[in-house]
């Protein structure tokens, strides 16, 4: 099986971090994958939606998700004011997202651990 993963060396622990994906970008395929290798660059699609990312009073980061055509995964980006990914997360199949059913079991999955 193979599967991709952010993967961090000898990590003091792992943070999780309460999110609200505030709007879905859609991006062709060419401008996913450039942006995929080189996310700290400045991107149209970013700053055309910065009032939409922000760090809430409650804790919780208010994203974007970037999703290119043709590519199941995507990226959470929360860009803190400025034109690149300043904190992002690599989402595998994130198209799944979209589903009301898995976005409920999701949710469900969120309570339980909680």
């Amino acid at each position: 099986m193979e599967l991709k993963a952010v993967f961090e060396c000898k990590p003091a622990q792992f943070r999780c971090r309460n999110i609200k994906i505030e709007k879905v970008v859609h991006i062709s395929s060419e401008d996913y994958e450039a942006f995929f290798q080189r996310p700290m660059m400045e991107q149209n699609f970013i700053s055309e939606n910065i009032e939409q990312m922000h760090l809430g009073t409650d804790g919780a980061y208010h994203c974007i998700l970037v999703m290119g055509q043709g590519h199941r995964d995507g990226i959470l980006v929360e860009s803190e004011g400025f034109a690149y990914a300043r904190y992002a997360a690599y989402v595998p199949d994130a198209r799944a997202l979209a589903y009301p059913t898995l976005e409920r079991f999701n949710q469900q999955l969120i309570d339980l651990v909680n």
